[in-house]
């Protein structure tokens, strides 16, 4: 026996209005449908959840951190500055600029390329034991 489709065609209008500000549960008072039903609809549909949690997160939390000055932070570190002095010729917090090392992968990722791309790795040095590497032999 094949399951029931769920009715879907509330969601667009719920995730306007949580979008607009109410919370979870007004908005599905506003539209008549069970605070139940709304957990089975987020359970069911990973993507309907993460869109109403992201409305709510941004009125929750504020609005997303400025990461306008991401680009121009790998060059200057690899260039030799110090965190607090890029932060500085960025006009930002030396704090700001060790939570974003620390909260966007894609950002330190950036600067760790540009370090290995200003200085590259020098070679170990030769193996100078008396004798050499073929002594474990």
């Amino acid at each position: 026996m094949m399951a029931r489709r769920r009715d879907t065609t509330w969601h667009a209008e719920f995730l306007r209005l949580v979008k607009a500000g109410l919370t979870f549960k007004a908005a599905v008072e506003k539209l008549g449908v069970s605070p139940a039903t709304l957990n089975k609809h987020f359970h069911a549909d990973r993507t309907f959840h993460g869109k109403a949690r992201a409305h709510r997160a941004r009125r929750l939390h504020g609005p997303p951190p400025d990461t306008s000055w991401h680009p121009r932070l790998p060059p200057l570190l690899a260039a030799g500055l110090s965190t607090r002095q890029a932060a500085s010729q960025l006009h930002e917090s030396p704090i700001t600029v060790r939570n974003h090392l620390d909260r966007f992968p894609e950002l330190r990722n950036a600067v760790d390329t540009a370090l290995l791309h200003a200085h590259p790795a020098e070679p170990p040095p030769p193996d100078t034991t008396r004798d050499g590497p073929r002594a474990a032999l």
